[in-house]
């Protein structure tokens, strides 16, 4: 029976210092195990990385297990314990191991907190339809702690094409104290939605995505590659969905290359506007279907001078945009929506410049220079007589309400 023990090397708390994870004996009678570190002015465990504190009161509990062909007394008073030669408590015995506690002297000094000027959480799963929401998650370093995730809207299960934006409380550890500047969850940037020395609230807002073709990456962020690609329209068809300015062509096909039809195009600008449909019935044009979703906003978009028929009497509705006629046309919709459109006389930038129409010359100058009329991707030309597909639709429009319609 081993009727007395004895731990030498216990590194007592010093300012500043993390406690010490591993003990040692040179006694082969028993092994060492399950360490911790109590604060006990805080009454509250330590964690990893926390440090010892001035003006605080700090406690080790570990147990002693005896090995094979040895025992401890089943009785307190027959076993003496001791820490660095001082005197410790018994706080729980059995034949097979104890456990000591020892208290160390308050500590004096004094630390100042170290800042924490960015944080990470990572590990948080992206929203996936028919999933439920991930409420896990790890700092990015010791220095903080996740105080609570909470999502908004409330949800079970994530709903395809809706938004939902996760809400992270965190919290300093020890001897730290926040003076955020920015923020991440996982590889993206999040937002600081409020902060304090000892609380800061970040947010990210995520889309669930429904299409099968169209990605926020064209490549993954990894580790050695914390941007990654991101997709240069992805965010543009993303706000036009949430914005009900259009949709997919199905409910998983977004169909970002396909063309888009002058039917649907004065559709998307009549959204936009807020068009009452019922205010709104035209009989002008021969190839205009009058129970066509697409008709009173045929009928909205002619009267106001945004679109007109061709002299055959025909509309035209399945013909489709090109990259000029987009530009004319949601120049007209400033017109028609008061938005003052300002520029300065100048050459237009892009190298194709000379082919622009005539009518189009003034919406595409105007649109070049306020950074809303891009070139196609690794071009300089704008191709103002192709047609214009449905991402680039999505592109130019909230470029246009970021710029024109912010307020």
């Amino acid at each position: 029976t081993v009727s007395s023990v004895e731990i030498k090397n216990v590194v007592a708390p010093v300012v500043g210092a993390t406690p010490s994870a591993v003990f040692t004996t040179s006694d082969d009678r028993y092994t060492v195990s399950n360490i911790e570190w109590y604060n006990n002015t805080l009454d509250r465990k330590m964690h990893t990385g926390d440090i010892f504190l001035p003006g605080n009161s700090y406690s080790v509990i570990f147990t002693l297990n005896a090995k094979s062909g040895y025992s401890f007394p089943t009785y307190p008073t027959n076993l003496t314990a001791k820490i660095n030669g001082k005197n410790a408590t018994l706080v729980n015995y059995t034949g097979s191991s104890i456990a000591i506690k020892y208290t160390f002297d308050t500590l004096a000094g004094t630390l100042p907190a170290t800042e924490i000027k960015t944080v990470t959480v990572n590990g948080i799963a992206d929203p996936v339809a028919g999933q439920a929401p991930d409420t896990t998650g790890t700092p990015g370093d010791s220095s903080y702690h996740i105080g609570s995730i909470n999502w908004n809207p409330t949800t079970t299960q994530f709903k395809a094409g809706a938004s939902y934006t996760v809400e992270i409380t965190l919290v300093p550890a020890n001897g730290y104290k926040f003076n955020v500047e920015s923020a991440k969850i996982g590889y993206r940037n999040a937002k600081i939605e409020s902060k304090s020395a000892d609380k800061v609230v970040i947010s990210y807002n995520y889309w669930v995505n429904p299409f099968i073709d169209i990605r926020e990456y064209d490549v993954e962020p990894t580790p050695g590659n914390p941007n990654g690609v991101p997709n240069r329209y992805y965010v543009f068809i993303k706000y036009c969905y949430l914005n009900k300015l259009f949709y997919g062509i199905s409910d998983t096909t977004f169909a970002p290359d396909a063309t888009m039809t002058r039917a649907m195009f004065v559709t998307v600008l009549g959204r936009l506007a807020g068009v009452d449909v019922a205010s709104y019935k035209t009989d002008k044009f021969k190839d205009v279907d009058q129970k066509a979703l697409y008709a009173p906003y045929v009928a909205w978009a002619t009267q106001n001078n945004i679109v007109q028929g061709y002299t055959d009497g025909n509309f035209g509705p399945d013909d489709p945009v090109t990259r000029e006629q987009m530009c004319e046309l949601i120049r007209r919709y400033a017109v028609y929506a008061n938005i003052p459109l300002k520029y300065t006389e100048r050459a237009i930038a892009f190298t194709d410049a000379s082919k622009i129409s005539d009518y189009a010359k003034a919406a595409v100058s105007i649109f070049e220079q306020a950074g809303v009329a891009l070139p196609r991707p690794n071009k300089t030309d704008f191709d103002p007589k192709e047609n214009a597909m449905r991402k680039e639709i999505a592109e130019m429009l909230i470029l246009f309400m970021m710029k024109y319609m912010n307020d």
